[in-house]
């Protein structure tokens, strides 16, 4: 049995014939393995990263906020519900909420690779089981 990668990115598993000559299975699965445990690190860290770069950002939105209402007390609004409405009406805050919009969507997409790649783990794990109880058998009937 071997994991191929399909178009998606994904894996679909092919299946040997019993008795067939693959004397390099063993070192297939070593490869398909090392491949998807890589494919796993490297998804690990780009969401950490994007998470990293959200985290930044949402705890700065309240400073950003702050910013653009003392702006707008100076402007000369006096309440602090119109220095609020001002703030959130303001570019420099709309452009930060768009940033951070964008932050979230990387951070989502991030997490996706991420469970995709632990997925893929999870099939490999289950097809490597599956083939060591399939060789018992032949052995246990060969007897």
């Amino acid at each position: 049995m071997t994991l191929k990668r399909d178009s998606s990115g994904g894996f679909s598993a092919g299946h040997s014939m019993p008795g067939s000559n693959e004397s390099n299975l063993g070192f297939l699965w070593d490869d398909q393995l090392e491949h998807l445990l890589e494919r796993f690190r490297t998804a690990g860290e780009a969401h950490a990263v994007a998470l990293e770069q959200y985290t930044r950002l949402e705890h700065g939105r309240k400073g950003v906020l702050a910013q653009a209402m003392r702006d707008a007390k100076d402007g000369g609004e006096r309440t602090v519900a119109g220095q609020e409405r001002e703030a959130e009406c303001s570019l420099d805050y709309r452009t930060y909420i768009e940033g951070l919009a964008v932050a979230r969507g990387e951070e989502r997409r991030r997490l996706y690779d991420l469970e995709l790649a632990r997925w893929a783990l999870q099939l490999f794990q289950t097809l490597s089981a599956n083939e060591r109880v399939e060789r018992q058998g032949y052995r246990t009937r060969k007897s």
